[in-house]
């Protein structure tokens, strides 16, 4: 099922239910769990190349003016509709966090109704993540910032296949969602002789596809779901506070 998913955590538990009692599978589309950014990022921790992860930082900015009065409910803003991913991301890579912090706002418009900033911090123990999208970045800063006990990788740029496919650039195609090297992100991290390297990390390829080999998986091998239905509630439940109270504010999870 595509975004917005549900609308609060009581609609994705009632739809779970639903599912199971009839046999189906009910699980939000997070095909940015297959972005080339996130794969490479997940291999960089996975290699342990910065040892222990202390902070992340995921942007995902742009530069589109539009001061315009914008009304409507606030599941239509960008929190709902695009930090649902961003936090899907963190939430795959690092499970619950303990405390979440809240920035949400109409930067453009302070009268608009639906949010089109935010900037949002997982707290776990000693490790943050922080996930920002703003409208107004004229400038770009890295798509992710990982600081860690033995070093550090930045990595600029988005995925390209969603890039690619406004041009008509097709799956299957040999170019399709490739970074080029000018693109590729960097690590500096300290060698077993205590020697500091620094040194380009290719993408990997990213395939949106593999969402549904991932549920078509599920569904003949009985292979776990891709985004577990804890993970789906946990999003919900960040997602939902965020919105709960207007201004700057802090939520514990349950």
């Amino acid at each position: 099922m595509k975004k917005p998913f549900v609308a609060n955590q009581d609609e994705a538990k009632e739809l779970f239910a639903l599912a199971q009692s009839k046999k189906l599978l009910a699980m939000p589309y997070q095909n940015r769990r297959f972005d080339s950014d996130y794969l490479t990022l997940k291999k960089v921790i996975e290699l342990g190349y910065v040892g222990k992860p202390l902070s992340l930082e995921s942007h995902f900015d742009k530069y589109r003016p539009d001061d315009r009065l914008h009304e409507g409910y606030q599941v239509d803003g960008q929190f709902y509709g695009l930090g649902v991913h961003m936090l899907d991301q963190i939430l795959g890579l690092f499970g619950k966090p303990q405390t979440v912090s809240y920035d949400i706002r109409a930067i453009q418009n302070s009268a608009s109704t639906v949010d089109d900033f935010y900037e949002t911090q997982l707290f776990y123990d000693n490790f943050k993540a922080t996930v920002v999208s703003n409208p107004l970045a004229a400038r770009p800063y890295p798509r992710f910032l990982l600081h860690g006990t033995n070093g550090t990788y930045v990595k600029y740029d988005i995925d390209q296949q969603e890039n690619d496919l406004k041009l008509g650039i097709m799956p299957g195609d040999p170019n399709f969602g490739i970074d080029t090297p000018s693109q590729f992100g960097v690590v500096k991290y300290k060698n077993q002789n205590g020697d500091w390297i620094e040194k380009q990390i290719p993408t990997i390829n990213g395939d949106y596809g593999r969402v549904y080999d991932s549920i078509a998986k599920t569904l003949t091998n009985r292979d776990a779901k891709l985004v577990s239905d804890k993970q789906a509630l946990w999003n919900m439940e960040i997602l939902e506070a965020g919105i709960a109270e207007k201004g700057p504010h802090l939520y514990n999870l349950k």
